[in-house]
């Protein structure tokens, strides 16, 4: 329902990864199902956080899963002859 909303605003899921699959945590990471979505801007992306649809999707969860959502501008460098100049 959360992941729907997201891709109705705009958001393309380019990974998911669930416990049990090949996922690792270090460090403070935390096993727990996680997911790449990419935005065409970061503003796009916050939208999408703070829309109507996503909320109602958090709201039917009713605090039944542990979310912890990063929002963050990335450089893509596939393609690039050497590391961007950015990174």
């Amino acid at each position: 329902m959360a992941r729907d909303a997201l891709e109705l605003a705009g958001g393309k899921v380019i990974v998911l990864a669930t416990p049990g699959s090949k996922l690792s945590a270090s460090e403070n990471g935390v096993e727990q199902s996680t997911a790449l979505i990419e935005f065409q801007s970061y503003e796009i992306a916050l939208a999408a956080d703070e829309s109507t649809k996503y909320q109602e999707a958090l709201a039917a969860l009713d605090r039944s899963a542990d979310k912890d959502i990063r929002i963050f501008e990335g450089v893509c460098v596939i393609g690039y002859p050497q590391p961007h100049p950015r990174l």
